[in-house]
């Protein structure tokens, strides 16, 4: 490893920290700069930008946040949070697998939010220690974006690993990231389950509840869940949105179904960023005649706002760790001659 690749992953790495404490668009813009010191300082070229993956997030985000203006994410949470009251006891397990199963069909962690004064509420109120169950599903939401077939973050791997020297394809990253996310979400649950003293064994909260600074555990569970309401229109359109997840990763198991053009004898089958663009546009226009969002508002929405920040930051930063992660993973002619 050489004095120059050193100097670039500390530009890059800077790049990110001063991004993250800017947030939102601010990743980008600051991966923007990290790239133009890297071209006009270190003589980098810079790699080719993500069309495909920039495109697939435009894709599947304005068919998300389609589905939220139609109140299909207060579906999901209301359904999530339903679950979780019915199993109070397992809420530590059960609460980060339940926002786990929507986050991945949603495709966006934007589903937790909601959910954690329910977790919080059915967590205290049996006298479970709310900060297991929570700091589980807070880890699972980040977890979930990598086994989402239509979230962000799985549009950027699809870009860098469909090709050469990789090769993968959708299902062939699923069947690793949701196993691993699954068994990585059950292990810390399970861990998190022996973290801090229970509720009626903790001196300090046993004081708070005798001074009258906080409400003693019991009672009815699941009010938090009760309060949380949904419309038909938001439920039809969530069902078409997870329809549409379901549709692409048939798509992705039998490539065959998949319209394939080309020569006679040589048709080749439309790639999976097609094929996931084309399924959520049509999903877009199913939620818009099923669930009549108001459309002028999405460009407001959690969902899209997110969406464009990922976007942003994926622009700033691949030009050139694109081209950095395919130059390391490159056979070097030269080495295999010496070993030769």
């Amino acid at each position: 490893m050489d004095a120059q690749f050193i100097l670039e992953a500390i530009v890059v790495l800077a790049a990110i920290l001063m991004g993250t404490r800017s947030g939102g668009v601010g990743v980008g813009v600051w991966g923007g700069l990290g790239v133009a010191i890297l071209v006009f300082v270190f003589h980098e070229a810079p790699g080719e930008p993500p069309i495909s993956a920039m495109l697939i997030i435009l894709a599947v985000v304005t068919a998300a946040s389609l589905m939220q203006g139609a109140g299909g994410i207060d579906w999901m949470v209301k359904v999530a949070a339903d679950l979780i009251s019915k199993h109070p006891k397992q809420i530590t397990v059960l609460a980060p697998l339940t926002a786990f199963v929507f986050a991945v069909g949603a495709g966006t962690s934007n589903i937790l939010y909601p959910l954690l004064p329910v977790i919080y509420d059915v967590s205290y109120k049996n006298h479970i220690r709310p900060s297991r169950p929570l700091s589980c599903a807070v880890a699972q939401s980040g977890m979930a974006l990598a086994a989402s077939p239509v979230s962000a973050a799985m549009a950027a791997m699809l870009t860098l690993t469909t090709v050469a020297p990789y090769n993968f394809d959708l299902v062939q990253i699923l069947s690793i990231t949701i196993p691993a996310c699954l068994v990585g979400i059950i292990v810390t649950s399970l861990i998190m389950n022996r973290v801090g003293k229970d509720l009626d064994d903790d001196p300090a909260v046993q004081e708070l509840i005798s001074s009258g600074k906080l409400a003693p555990p019991g009672g009815a569970s699941g009010d938090a869940a009760a309060q949380l309401t949904f419309t038909k229109e938001g439920r039809n359109s969530a069902i078409v949105f997870l329809l549409g997840v379901v549709a692409i990763v048939i798509l992705g198991l039998f490539p065959d179904l998949r319209p394939a053009f080309g020569p006679k004898g040589e048709k080749v089958a439309i790639d999976m960023t097609t094929t996931i663009e084309l399924v959520m546009f049509t999903v877009g226009v199913l939620i818009i005649l099923i669930g009549k969002p108001k459309v002028a508002d999405v460009g407001g929405l959690s969902v899209f706002k997110s969406g464009m920040t990922a976007a942003i930051a994926l622009f700033g930063y691949w030009r050139h760790l694109a081209r950095r992660a395919r130059a390391l993973t490159r056979p070097r002619p030269a080495t295999k001659a010496r070993a030769a």
